[in-house]
């Protein structure tokens, strides 16, 4: 599951129900990546240091944050460019907190809004779906 995440957005108390699946899904192989990003409204901020001092003291996350990265635009990291064409426009990020998931094949199997939270029956349902396949 692949989420550009924000510190400082409306959403970002996703961030402990994203940690809750993580950490029940994690052995039978689910991998969650947090992709920080200042696209949307500048609501991250701008040291990766503080980004992780954030998420570590206020979310205790364990599973792996990347570096601050664009997701939106022609200058999107590589990841992003490609999930544009794979999905169109309609399922590229309008703002923070938007999810793929990810097939072991490296797929995107679907994609989720920001409002649709990580523990919500139909990213669950998802999840346990593709690590029982």
């Amino acid at each position: 599951l692949i989420v550009n995440t924000a510190s400082k957005c409306g959403f970002t108390p996703q961030y402990q129900e994203l940690e809750e699946i993580y950490q029940k899904y994690k052995k039978q192989g689910l991998v969650i990546i947090a992709v920080p990003s200042a696209d949307f409204a500048e609501q991250e901020f701008s040291n990766n240091s503080k980004i992780k001092n954030f998420t570590e003291n206020n979310y205790q996350l364990t599973f792996p944050i990347t570096a601050l990265e664009k997701v939106k635009g022609n200058n999107a990291h590589p990841f992003y460019l490609w999930a544009r064409k794979e999905v169109g426009f309609i399922g590229a990020p309008k703002w923070n907190f938007h999810k793929y998931l990810i097939d072991k094949n490296g797929n995107i199997v679907s994609w989720y809004a920001s409002p649709t939270k990580p523990k919500s029956a139909k990213i669950i349902n998802k999840i346990e779906e593709l690590l029982t396949k």
